[in-house]
């Protein structure tokens, strides 16, 4: 008679079954990391250059804004440390087309934002509210400053307050943005055409 033999095995896995299994999760592991870690720092990177983007767009802005700005009765060129107000050519809705109006730039520090606001020639008198066409966020800091000839003394200058009737030889606009992570400052200095 034959003796039955028992199967004394236990259903599982061997060790090297256990071995391949703790390896190959290892290997995924890595593979999903690696690939959520390149995912977010290419989307840090992508926002970095979105913000430096915005800011390079809004500072050509402010170049194009200052370099045609002039001298025109009833608007008045003024500037302190955080606001500017300029005579320039501007879009106006009601003319559909450019007119004169008034540019304005406006640090508000609660905000922590910089607004570029216009209004056309009509507004103006009206006292209308002037339209915001460009935002800047996220500013920890701004100042405007007005180069100007001082007669008496003879020389170059800079000022951080504009109330003379002629227009300033060129002005100076530095801020600095943080999106964050890091800070970043920026300096413009433009020159007037028509000063001077």
């Amino acid at each position: 008679m034959r003796s039955m033999r028992k199967n004394n095995r236990l259903p599982g896995f061997t060790l090297v079954e256990l071995l391949f299994t703790v390896c190959l999760v290892g290997v995924l592991s890595l593979v999903v990391y690696a690939t959520l870690s390149n995912g977010i720092r290419l989307w840090q990177r992508m926002n970095q250059d979105l913000v430096l983007a915005d800011v390079n767009i809004f500072l050509d802005r402010f170049s194009t804004d200052v370099k045609n700005s002039f001298v025109f009765a009833g608007i008045d060129f003024t500037g302190d440390n955080g606001r500017l107000e300029l005579a320039a050519v501007v879009k106006s809705p009601r003319f559909e087309g450019k007119t004169v109006g008034k540019i304005v730039y406006v640090y508000n520090q609660d905000k922590k934002e910089l607004q570029r606001q216009f209004k056309d020639y009509p507004g103006v008198y009206s006292r209308e509210e002037g339209r915001t066409s460009h935002r800047l966020r996220n500013i920890s800091s701004l100042s405007f400053e007005y180069y100007y000839f001082d007669k008496e003394k003879k020389e170059y200058q800079w000022k951080e307050e504009w109330v003379d009737t002629a227009l300033p030889l060129a002005i100076k606009m530095a801020l600095e943005l943080s999106d964050g992570t890091k800070t970043y400052g920026f300096t413009k200095t433009v020159s007037i055409p028509c000063a001077g």
